[in-house]
């Protein structure tokens, strides 16, 4: 793609689909991504909305054989999942007996909290589900993404490029040189996390209790508390 693309944002999924990547002419990447239930700023760090282990982990799930693309009997513990919130996420069974790898997801109908839900998936389960395993599902994450907690929470999305209102689509950068904004004071060759002090902001890894998941590289300079260029290696 074309660096001007992700500039752009948007009120529809008309540009490319949630979850898609792209590399623009100097190699950086960008997956395009839905923003949730909160605006995301430019140059700040987000994530994938969190999941919700409690509501949509470990779910009881009836025989379905090997070859089977669509997923009938899914359903959720306290919540229902809506309709199409899926697409392009993943399910898979957390029992160590069944060797199916995860799958990924075309789209479902609302899973409800009693049995009546359906997951369609992409490709045919390579392996049987059976009545003693289960079945997990999580959203892609590019859907519904959320400005990074001081605490990580959930996987890493990327960097915004323009700011994108709730509800809109727009692009997330994931690998190469990339503005972000930043707490305390960085030198050149700092990895950096998500900051424990500011939400969507970095800081040297160093400085971070709990050692959260690399971010990226500094590779410029700047003072205190000001935006700085960063190599990212989100992916």
């Amino acid at each position: 793609g074309s660096e001007a693309e992700t500039y752009t944002v948007s009120s529809a999924e008309n540009r490319a689909r949630v979850g898609q990547k792209m590399v623009v002419e100097d190699g950086r990447a960008f997956r395009f991504t839905k923003a949730g239930a909160v605006a995301l700023v430019a140059a700040l760090l987000n994530s994938a909305a969190i999941p919700e282990v409690a509501k949509y982990g470990d779910q009881v799930v009836g025989t379905i054989a090997a070859g089977e693309t669509v997923l009938t009997g899914v359903r959720s513990s306290t919540t229902e999942m809506p309709a199409s919130d899926l697409v392009n996420g993943y399910c898979w069974s957390e029992q160590t007996t069944q060797l199916g790898p995860a799958a990924r997801i075309k789209d479902n109908i609302a899973l409800p909290t009693g049995s009546d839900g359906t997951i369609t998936l992409h490709n045919p389960l390579s392996l049987a589900i059976v009545a003693a395993d289960t079945l997990s599902y999580i959203r892609n994450t590019w859907f519904n993404t959320l400005v990074a907690a001081t605490t990580p929470a959930a996987q890493l999305a990327g960097v915004t490029v323009s700011a994108i209102p709730i509800s809109n689509y727009g692009w997330l950068q994931t690998a190469g040189p990339a503005k972000i904004q930043t707490s305390g004071s960085i030198v050149l060759g700092d990895t950096v996390v998500e900051s424990g002090a500011a939400a969507g902001e970095v800081m040297p890894s160093a400085a971070f209790e709990t050692d959260g998941p690399s971010v990226g590289v500094f590779m410029s300079w700047e003072a205190s508390d000001e935006d700085g260029l960063f190599f990212l290696n989100i992916e």
